[in-house]
């Protein structure tokens, strides 16, 4: 009745056979994938790459983008604005929620922790975050940093505890099954999505939409669909991006106010529990309708 398909770079497989069996087909597009390539790895045969995306675009039943600038780029692209439908991500919400038991790990009882999960690389800005854990510790002994992942910063976040003498502040998980990760949230006091400054941050987060389902406050950089998402919700604090005295000064503001903590954790719970991937195959299931009547 239908192929949904994820948007990769060099595939036109869903579009070419939603056109041989006469049926529509969504493609979620997730990136401005040709110009991802070309900046953080190497794009080769870089005009196959965009034929391939613009056949994409024109014959695509609607596109499902997951951020508004990543809506943008598809316009800008050629993609028939009508066709361009934002759709964030979202959470299994019966998997993540409040009241999940937390992970027994070896951190002290009455730590404050800081959480992150997330893959360890360059644009998440991991060291962002450890200079501002840094800051924060030295004023608050019992903070404790939980980083859930892997990835290619990780060495170099070793050696930022090691010598910044952090050994017994940080938990490094490592990457854990999607399974688990509930467990590892719910030991957060705090979590964190410390994006770095950027012109270009098309991102939906799935830390974000877990966070805010597990009902934990959010420190999150003020940038992109991150603020578009949480601005207003009264779940999150926005310091700048790639500001790490603003990061810190917002973990010391909610380590010492216990009520404004718990706010903001009801708040995340109720956005959080607006996000679910259920509610988002509704959404498309009624734009494939609505096309395939249109047409």
């Amino acid at each position: 009745d239908l192929i949904y398909e994820r948007y990769s770079l060099w595939s036109a497989a869903g579009c070419r056979a939603a056109s041989a069996l006469g049926v529509p087909v969504i493609t979620e597009v997730n990136a401005p994938l040709v110009l991802e390539q070309a900046e953080f790895r190497s794009l080769v045969c870089e005009d196959d790459a965009r034929a391939i995306e613009a056949e994409v675009l024109a014959r695509s039943t609607a596109l499902a983008a997951v951020s508004r600038q990543v809506g943008d780029y598809l316009t800008a692209a050629g993609a028939d604005p009508a066709r361009v439908h934002v759709i964030g991500n979202a959470v299994d919400t019966g998997h993540f929620r409040p009241g999940v038991p937390a992970a027994n790990l070896d951190i002290p009882e009455d730590a404050f922790v800081v959480g992150f999960t997330g893959s360890l690389k360059m644009w998440h800005g991991v060291d962002t975050l450890m200079e501002a854990f840094r800051v924060f510790r030295a004023t608050e002994p019992r903070a404790h940093l939980l980083i859930c992942g892997d990835g290619p910063k990780r060495g170099w976040i070793d050696g930022f505890v090691a010598g910044a003498g952090l050994q017994e502040a940080v938990t490094m998980a490592g990457w854990v099954d999607h399974a688990d990760l509930p467990s590892l949230i719910a030991r957060m006091d705090v979590a964190t999505a410390p994006y770095p400054a950027s012109d270009v941050h098309y991102f939906s987060p799935l830390k974000l939409y877990e966070y805010l389902a597990m009902g934990i406050p959010v420190v999150a950089s003020n940038i992109g669909q991150t603020a578009e998402l949480l601005a207003g919700s009264r779940a999150a604090c926005l310091p700048p991006p790639g500001d790490s005295l603003a990061l810190a000064g917002a973990l010391a503001k909610l380590h010492g106010d216990p009520d404004l903590r718990a706010t903001m954790a009801q708040a995340a719970a109720r956005e959080g529990a607006r996000h679910d991937w259920t509610r988002n195959a509704s959404i498309v299931a009624n734009i494939a309708r609505n096309e395939s009547a249109a047409a």
